[in-house]
C-alpha cells in the first residue's frame, strides 16, 4: 500500500457514457458513488481491503441523468473537479440517501 493509503493496481479501466456528461460523472464519482458502491458490493481481502475491478464498476447503477431535477445538474456540472475537497452531499441528492438509509444498506452488506 503506498504511504497515501491507495493499492497499487495493475487494472486500468475507461469509462465512457453517452446519457451523462463525462463531467457530472466525474464529479459524482469523486463525491463517493464508487466508494459507495464498493462498500456495499465489493468482495473483501484480510486487512478489509476491497476488491474494487471491472465487475464492480459494471454494478454502479445511475439514474437517468434526464431525471435529475434542474438544479443538482447544474451542481454536477458545475463541481470543481480539481479540488481537493468533494462533495458527498451529491452522492446523497443523486441517490436520494438519507444517513439512516445509508447505514442500513452498508451493514447489511457487512
Amino acid at each position: 500500500m503506498s504511504p497515501g493509503g491507495v493499492q497499487h493496481s495493475n487494472a486500468l479501466y475507461g469509462v465512457t457514457s453517452s446519457a451523462w456528461p463525462l463531467e457530472a460523472l466525474f464529479a459524482l464519482f469523486r463525491a463517493g458513488a464508487l466508494d459507495l458502491f464498493a462498500a456495499v458490493l465489493a468482495p473483501r481481502f484480510s486487512g478489509e481491503v476491497k476488491r474494487f475491478d471491472g465487475n464492480l464498476l459494471r454494478q454502479v447503477r445511475l439514474p437517468n441523468w434526464h431525471a435529475l431535477d434542474n438544479s443538482l445538474r447544474k451542481r454536477l456540472l458545475d463541481s470543481d473537479v480539481e479540488s481537493n475537497v468533494s462533495d458527498a452531499s451529491l452522492v446523497f441528492d443523486v441517490y436520494k440517501l438519507t444517513t439512516k438509509r445509508l447505514r442500513k444498506a452498508v451493514e447489511s452488506a457487512v
